[in-house]
């Protein structure tokens, strides 16, 4: 989820080593955002990351 301009948590990591950034965004309005950015370096898939086990997922509020 994009945490807002100049929030950016990768940036100084793919500053100070270049590097390919893979994320993964279940959340539908977030994932296509992440998309419309455009960068090259960065892939983004619209998945979650778990066990195989159903579970519930608890999304929140992230405060800047």
């Amino acid at each position: 989820m994009s945490l807002g301009e100049g929030a950016d948590p990768y940036s100084r990591l793919q500053k100070a080593l270049p590097c390919d950034v893979i994320g993964f965004e279940p959340v539908g309005a977030e994932y296509e955002k992440l998309k419309a950015m455009s960068d090259p370096s960065r892939i983004y898939l619209p998945y979650f990351i778990g066990d195989g086990a159903t579970h519930t997922f608890h999304e929140c509020t992230i405060f800047p």
